[in-house]
C-alpha cells in the first residue's frame, strides 16, 4: 500500500492553500474575475522596508474564524506565506510553471525529511518535531507514562516488604 507522499499527492491543506495560491496568482496576473480582484490590494507602506520588494498583499484581519476563511483574508495570508522566489516577479512566469513550482513548494513543506523519518522496510514513520504533533496526544502520553510508573512503583514495593 503506497502512502501519499509516495503518490506525490498533497495533503488536504496543502491542496487547499495551493489551490488558494494558484487562484490568487491568475487573479493578480490576468485581473479577471474582477470580484475577486477587487478584493486582492497590495500592501502599501509609508516608507522604505526590506519586505517593500516582495510583493505582499494587504489583510485586514478577519475577526472570526469563520470570517479567515473568505478569499478577502485567506488569499493574502496564503500569498505572504509563499517564498519569495515564487512571488517575486510573476508577470514574466507562465501558468504551468508557477504551479509546478508552487505544488514543489507544498510538497516539501508536507513532506520535509528533516521532519519525518521513513523507513522503507517497516513503513513507519516516525515524527521528530514535537510540534508537529498533537499537544492533547503529548499529554495523554505523559499521563499514561506516569500511572505506568506508579504502578511499577506499587507493585515493587508490595513484593518486597
Amino acid at each position: 500500500m503506497q502512502n501519499i507522499a509516495d503518490l506525490h499527492w498533497l495533503p488536504v491543506m496543502a491542496r487547499i492553500n495551493s489551490k488558494i495560491a494558484f487562484l490568487t496568482f491568475t487573479t493578480l496576473t490576468t485581473k479577471r474575475p474582477t470580484y475577486l480582484s477587487e478584493l486582492l490590494q497590495f500592501r502599501t507602506t509609508p516608507r522604505l522596508l526590506r519586505s517593500s520588494d516582495r510583493r505582499l498583499l494587504h489583510d485586514a484581519g478577519a475577526k472570526t474564524v469563520f470570517g479567515g476563511r473568505a478569499f478577502c483574508h485567506a488569499a493574502p495570508s496564503v500569498w505572504n506565506s509563499l517564498l519569495p522566489q515564487l512571488t517575486a516577479d510573476f508577470n514574466c512566469v507562465f501558468l504551468s510553471t508557477f504551479k509546478r513550482n508552487l505544488n514543489t513548494h507544498f510538497y516539501r513543506l508536507s513532506f520535509n525529511p528533516s521532519h519525518v523519518t521513513v523507513f522503507p522496510r517497516l513503513r513507519f514513520v516516525f515524527i521528530t518535531d514535537i510540534w508537529r504533533v498533537n499537544s492533547c496526544v503529548i499529554i495523554t502520553i505523559i499521563i499514561i507514562i506516569i500511572i505506568i510508573i506508579i504502578i511499577i512503583h506499587h507493585r515493587l514495593t508490595v513484593i518486597r516488604p
